[in-house]
């Protein structure tokens, strides 16, 4: 299993670009990146291999009241310029009952949306599923009105991950 990334998340709350909480981290067994906009994601590894991972989280999202806009094929896309990035599906989804409010606070916060979530492998070729941590995000845009709402988004992407095979 990958593991916490805390230097990361330790440096940026000292510098003052974030503040996090224990309850903000991801599940154990998931390991967190901050990719340099300050943004948060949080990585979780699949019991299950990628295709039976790819319908988990495609079963996932239809059970849910969310709409799959679109879902975007990076594997095969860089397969089509002959570079190779392993097998890697990224589907975007939501729900504007959910998204609006939010925009509501901060119209740029339009930018980060719809949610997503990335299945791929690793360099070492274990499957990831991967997701933003949107209590994190929505911070860094000043969004603070929205607390259980975005406990309830977070929350249901922790249990898409969990459905798809991660911790």
């Amino acid at each position: 299993m990958k593991t916490l990334l805390i230097s990361a998340a330790a440096a940026l709350t000292m510098t003052g670009c974030i503040s996090v909480q224990a309850g903000d981290l991801s599940a154990p067994g998931s390991s967190i990146s901050i990719v340099s906009n300050g943004q948060m994601n949080i990585a979780t590894e699949s019991r299950y291999d990628f295709y039976k991972t790819d319908k988990l989280v495609q079963a996932a999202l239809a059970e849910r009241d969310l709409n799959v806009f679109a879902n975007v094929n990076h594997g095969q896309g860089a397969r089509s310029v002959d570079m190779d990035i392993g097998l890697s599906k990224l589907y975007i989804f939501g729900n504007p009952k959910s998204g609006t409010p939010l925009m509501m606070e901060n119209r740029a916060f339009g930018m980060e949306l719809p949610m997503k979530i990335l299945v791929h492998t690793d360099e070492d070729g274990n499957v990831m599923i991967t997701y933003t941590n949107i209590k994190l995000l929505a911070r860094s845009y000043g969004i603070t009105d929205q607390d259980e709402l975005l406990t309830k988004i977070q929350s249901t992407l922790r249990d898409i991950v969990k459905e798809a095979g991660g911790a």
